[in-house]
């Protein structure tokens, strides 16, 4: 499974290669019950603004 985002709409493409899903917008955190990403909220909440052009996001 892929999820593009596509003119600012987020797209599932099913069936997607291994290759292909790692060009998506989805990204691994854990992997076999290790944290392979460590981020705040803030920072999530951060990044989606700037990826989305959002002023405010409702908390």
């Amino acid at each position: 499974m892929k999820i593009e985002l596509e003119n600012g709409t987020y797209k599932l493409v099913d069936q997607a290669t291994w290759e292909e899903e790692q060009q998506g917008e989805l990204k691994e955190i854990f992997r076999d019950g290790k944290l392979l990403f460590d981020q705040t909220l803030a920072e999530i909440r951060q990044r989606v603004k700037l990826k989305n052009g959002v002023e405010h996001l409702a908390h």
